[in-house]
């Protein structure tokens, strides 16, 4: 119709619509419904990160989620989410963040250890149920989240090299090894399973190593303690 108003992209930034978030402690990715393309912040229990701990993001322990808004606003071009994180000069460490936040491992610096290291060629096989790739689908063919599966973005498989290693760290324990864990390159084996490459290239950390990187925020086993009724008879005996 002639005189009905033009729909610009202010109309659409003044509308309440989900858009993706990216925790700037930990990168965690996760919908928000905002009317603007700017940063935001979590209020008291609401909108906080999932994965940070308690403590950096529960106002009653001095914490709070800061989101940064991946998305553009119509009319700008959108931006891997992904791609966009490193593209800023001032971006946080990356990080792995595992058991919502009970151990983080820093990526930067795990890739400060093996810089000029010779990396190992491994079967993709050994690695591929690390990865939620084919992305699960419900019989809807809506997309659906494995727990015990790390998720990837289909639209950033594109844009990685599926020739840089992949880094392997391990589980922190209190005296013995708990098993590897991939730390860094979830896209690039989603990469190379979807190509058909057949193999990955690894690069491993030693337990020590991966500690050195790791933030275990796990409460410590406690130990056993005598009861009253004990000590008291301890007592009377001495």
């Amino acid at each position: 119709m002639a005189n009905e108003p033009e729909v610009t992209a202010e109309v659409a930034v003044g509308s309440h619509i989900e858009k993706d978030y990216r925790c700037t402690r930990c990168g965690h990715v996760m919908k928000i419904k905002t009317n603007h393309y700017k940063g935001c912040w979590s209020f008291g229990h609401v909108n906080c990160c999932p994965q940070c701990p308690p403590w950096a993001k529960y106002p009653e322990h001095g914490g709070q989620t800061v989101w940064e808004c991946l998305e553009r606003p119509p009319g700008e071009q959108k931006k891997c989410s992904h791609c966009s994180f490193f593209e800023k000069e001032d971006r946080p460490h990356e990080t792995f963040v595992f058991l919502w936040g009970a151990l983080v491992w820093d990526i930067d610096k795990a890739k400060e250890i093996v810089a000029g290291r010779e990396p190992q060629q491994d079967d993709i096989a050994k690695v591929s149920e690390v990865v939620d790739y084919p992305v699960f689908r419900d019989a809807d063919g809506k997309e659906k989240w494995r727990i015990d599966r790390i998720h990837v973005l289909e639209e950033h498989l594109d844009h990685v090299d599926p020739n840089e290693p992949i880094i392997i760290g391990w589980m922190p324990s209190w005296g013995e090894s708990k098993g590897a864990i991939v730390l860094d390159g979830h896209h690039r084996i989603a990469r190379n399973i979807r190509d058909k490459t057949g193999r990955i290239f690894i690069h491993v950390l030693s337990q020590e190593e991966s500690d050195s990187i790791c933030t275990d925020n796990r409460p410590r086993p406690r130990t056993k303690r005598k009861s009253d009724a004990g000590r008291r008879k301890s007592a009377k005996r001495n």
